[in-house]
C-alpha cells in the first residue's frame, strides 16, 4: 500500500524543455512536465499533475553546476528547489532540497552522445522515498 493509503502504481510520463545558455557559465529554461496530462498507473481516473518549471544554472567550475527551480504544480503552491551537479567525465551526480514543501533527493545520470540515462531518489514528506527512472534525448 501507498504511504497515503493509496494503492501503488507505476506511472509513465514525459517533459517538454527548452535550455538557452545566457553566457559560457550560466543558462536558464523552461519545462512543462506531464503535457498530456496522463493517469496514475496509465489506467486510472486520477489525472498525473502538470508541472511548470523555470530553471537557472551556474558553472562555478569544472565539475560543478549549482542550480535553482521555480516549480509551480497546477492547481498548487510554488516551491523553489536548489541544488548540486558534479560530473565525473560521463557521470553526473547531484543533490537538490526543496521547500516550502520538503524535499530532498539525490540523483545519478550518465550522458552519452545525446543521451542521458538516470535514476532520482527523491524523500518526500508523507509519501517516503520516491525513486525515478529517466531519459533524455538532446536535440
Amino acid at each position: 500500500q501507498h504511504a497515503q493509503g493509496q494503492e501503488g502504481v507505476h506511472s509513465l510520463t514525459f517533459d517538454v524543455s527548452l535550455f538557452m545558455k545566457l553566457s559560457s557559465k550560466m543558462g536558464c529554461g523552461f519545462v512543462v512536465y506531464n503535457p498530456a496530462r496522463l493517469k496514475y498507473g496509465m489506467v486510472s481516473e486520477i489525472l498525473l499533475p502538470i508541472h511548470l518549471r523555470f530553471d537557472f544554472q551556474y558553472d562555478i567550475g569544472r565539475n560543478i553546476l549549482l542550480f535553482a527551480a521555480i516549480d509551480k504544480e497546477l492547481r498548487r503552491d510554488w516551491y523553489v528547489r536548489l541544488g548540486a551537479l558534479y560530473k565525473i567525465k560521463v557521470l553526473f551526480i547531484g543533490m537538490q532540497v526543496q521547500f516550502p514543501r520538503i524535499v530532498c533527493g539525490i540523483s545519478g545520470c550518465i550522458a552519452w552522445q545525446r543521451f542521458l540515462l538516470g535514476a532520482d531518489f527523491q524523500y518526500t514528506h508523507p509519501l517516503g522515498l520516491v525513486p525515478r527512472l529517466k531519459c533524455q534525448i538532446i536535440w
